[in-house]
């Protein structure tokens, strides 16, 4: 469920929900499985052992005497480290300083192993349609690739290690959080959006070691808005060559700064990028000065499995195209690996967008491990793993045709 700025009504209904194409309302439907974080306990903090709570368990929820909230995540002589609700472009990325003697009180949780929760469906009544099994064909794809100018010398296959994956790297997870563009008031066949921004920011944060705080995803909204040509149009799909290319010229920012609306309505692009509401509701652009642009320094085409494999080793996750069916339903949930082994290939045109952040071998079955934007109650926790190597030259659902890869430039 995404935020929407809005009060709502609790419901099973909206708790967690999925759109897909059609009229924007009636095709939101409520998902029947999904993650939840449950939490066994809960508390008010003795201000005098604030500091022992966030050394020892962590974070802490705080309302201040001027009233305002925040989280305390850290400590140092007078004062607390405070995260706000602000976006980037307040304080410090986010963060600014809160003196000990400003905090009213504190309250405390402790937050159980996530897992994965089941509706019954007489709990949904009628709004649950079973009947809906449909896929996001959300992409126009264009066949003719750009080139970079960079020359890279392929390693073979075998030079490879036979496990590899962004998610786990010396048990660090390299990705930023996983995104979804069917969880706004409507429908957005943003996919090519969504994808590109997941490439572009974690292959930021993979360049900058891991350690950017706090995590940078760029605005996928901003490129709904914004990128405009021939092959991409907002809702109505697009192309990661497209994206890619205004990332060079003109840059994206971080999604607090232009955050997710799921319907393309507004189809305005702010000037600065950045943009900010009151409590009135007005809204207004923020300083150029207090926000970061983010660029990229180049990018292109690449298709196959040995070229794809050598430059997501080399430099992070890479955008490609997929054909979506029944193999790749919007139902799927676990961890087998997808393959489709019915649909004449033939018959497959791509018409989706996902990034692929690693691969793998199963039981002498190869497999990509893709990252989809159909939320974390999708495959597993938002992953899935696809035949790799299949169906030459083009791979299983047209995997291994058309991919993009992009460099950000710190």
């Amino acid at each position: 469920m995404g935020y929407r700025a809005k009060k709502e009504e609790c419901s099973v209904e909206n708790t967690c929900v999925n759109c897909l194409p059609g009229n924007p309302t009636a095709h939101c439907t409520p998902r029947t499985s999904f993650i939840k974080y449950p939490i066994s306990d809960f508390g008010e903090v003795n201000m005098e052992l604030v500091e022992l709570e966030i050394e020892t368990n962590g974070p802490v929820a705080c309302e201040f005497v001027d009233g305002s909230h925040g989280t305390l995540v850290g400590f140092r002589k007078n004062y607390f480290s405070v995260k706000r609700d602000l976006g980037v472009y307040h304080g410090d990325l986010g963060f600014d300083l809160v003196i000990k003697g400003g905090i009213k009180r504190c309250f405390q949780v402790t937050v159980n192993r996530p897992y994965r929760y089941h509706v019954p469906k007489h709990l949904l009544g009628n709004s649950y349609n079973n009947s809906i099994r449909s896929y996001a064909r959300c992409s126009h794809r264009n066949d003719q690739p750009i080139m970079s100018k960079s020359r890279r010398r392929l390693l073979p296959i075998d030079e490879l290690p036979p496990i590899f994956n962004w998610g786990n790297q010396s048990g660090k997870c390299l990705l930023t959080p996983m995104q979804s563009h069917h969880n706004g008031e409507g429908y957005c066949g943003a996919c090519w959006a969504m994808a590109s921004s997941s490439t572009f920011s974690d292959r930021l944060k993979i360049k900058r070691g891991g350690l950017s705080v706090p995590d940078v995803f760029v605005s996928p909204q901003l490129t709904v808005d914004c990128v405009k040509t021939s092959q991409s149009d907002g809702c109505n799909g697009g192309n990661a060559h497209d994206a890619f290319e205004f990332f060079v010229k003109h840059g994206s920012v971080d999604e607090t700064c232009d955050s997710w609306l799921g319907t393309g309505e507004r189809n305005l692009c702010s000037a600065t990028g950045c943009t900010s509401c009151d409590a009135q509701g007005i809204c207004s652009d923020v300083e150029d000065t207090k926000f970061t642009t983010y660029f990229a320094s180049d990018f292109g085409h690449l298709k196959g499995e040995q070229a794809m494999m050598n430059d997501l080793f080399s430099h992070g996750p890479i955008d490609c195209g997929i054909a979506t069916n029944s193999a790749l339903s919007e139902d799927f949930v676990g961890d087998s690996i997808i393959c489709d082994n019915t649909t004449e290939p033939k018959k497959w045109s791509i018409d989706h967008d996902i990034s692929v952040v690693g691969w793998g071998e199963e039981h002498g079955l190869k497999y990509w491990v893709i990252r989809n934007s159909w939320g974390s109650h999708w495959g597993n926790n938002g992953f899935a793993k696809v035949c790799r190597g299949q169906n030459a030259p083009d791979g299983n659902m047209l995997l291994e045709k058309d991919c993009s890869w992009v460099l950000p430039k710190l």
